[in-house]
């Protein structure tokens, strides 16, 4: 293997972080000393999605392809470093594979992240990781420069690159799934609030004093819209010999189960609720929907259509196309590598 143990990075990383050495690197393109015969590509970014469960890894080019890619699991509890020795050995390996370095890596990664300095915030999917310098890391582990975004938002300018945004001059991304996310991008660019911050559009409170929400609110939308909204709701309100996830409150809906129904369509009422304030204050051209829960998009249309045509008064609610996201399980990819390309178009200007 070309790295013997993740003792070997961990060892390399400390240094790093100590400012010690501030011009070492562990390159992965010359470890035993040897460049890597590789063609250099400024038309391919690397890409890495870092979710609480899964990594993924791959090469990506800049019409949207991808060229090669691979996947881990995350395991948090193994540590920071020992995340980042996986994540280099598998770009390495992909690289490897098509003889090819690229041009930087773009990161999508959940959870808060600070876009300029890569340092990580507190992230309940990745415990242990707060206040550690991802980016850095994973320079100093590859040679290679990184950046980094929030995973909705990296989705965001992949669906508006690649996807279901493409074209459009103003477009959301809304993603439902364990919580609510999202990324707004104007004229092909992220938009970012104060401080460069990622805007929780799932934590406005829609309901005033209303039920608790993970971030310590009461009443965000998140409480009343995501899937564990759904879950919590139907099993408190309908309990079972046994609690019941998303997929069987569905399975039930759909074999004709009215409490189930019940449940779905209250979901989907709060989740229209949330989308006509945001059509109201950002009248989007576009809004591509995407998570989990949207999978079953046809079970929510006719309701959250409903409640955007009962509540967006004031804003020409019919030109703004609302659409299931489009790239699927390739986004987290597409999303990290637009990530970089549009940190270079951002630098070019």
């Amino acid at each position: 293997p070309w790295v013997s143990t993740s003792v070997v990075v961990t060892k390399v990383y400390s240094l790093w972080r100590s400012s010690s050495y501030p011009e070492f690197t562990l390159n992965i393109f010359q470890i035993r000393g040897e460049p890597r015969m590789l063609n250099e590509s400024q038309e391919i970014a690397a890409a890495i999605d870092i979710g609480g469960t899964k990594i993924a890894v791959g090469l990506v080019s800049k019409d949207g392809r991808i060229l090669v890619s691979e996947t881990a699991p995350t395991e948090p509890q193994a540590g920071f470093e020992a995340a980042i020795y996986r994540m280099a050995a598998m770009l390495q390996h992909c690289t490897q594979q098509l003889s090819i370095r690229p041009a930087g890596i773009g990161i999508g990664c959940t959870g808060p992240v600070d876009p300029f300095t890569g340092v990580l915030g507190e992230v309940n999917l990745l415990p242990g990781w707060q206040g550690k310098p991802l980016t850095a890391a994973l320079t100093a582990a590859t040679g290679l420069q990184a950046v980094v975004e929030n995973d909705a938002d990296a989705t965001a300018l992949g669906e508006a690159a690649f996807g279901v945004g493409k074209g459009a001059g103003s477009f959301l991304l809304v993603a439902v799934g364990t919580g609510i996310g999202g990324g707004l991008i104007v004229d092909g660019h992220l938009y970012r609030g104060a401080g460069g911050a990622h805007p929780e559009i799932g934590h406005f409170i829609l309901v005033p004093q209303g039920t608790p929400c993970t971030c310590g609110a009461h009443g965000c939308w998140e409480a009343y819209a995501s899937g564990p909204a759904l879950e919590t709701w139907f099993n408190q309100n309908h309990p079972q010999e046994s609690w019941w996830d998303g997929r069987r409150i569905f399975a039930a809906a759909d074999a004709g189960n009215p409490q189930a129904r019940e449940a779905i369509e209250r979901t989907a009422h709060f989740l229209g609720l949330g989308i006509s304030n945001l059509i109201t204050m950002f009248c989007p051209e576009v809004i591509g929907l995407a998570g989990g829960l949207m999978e079953r998009w046809d079970d929510f249309a006719a309701t959250v259509k409903a409640a955007i045509h009962e509540n967006c008064r004031m804003v020409p609610h019919t030109q703004v196309r609302l659409e299931r996201a489009r790239l699927g399980g390739q986004a987290g990819l597409l999303g990290a590598a637009r990530v970089w390309w549009s940190r270079c178009e951002a630098d070019s200007h």
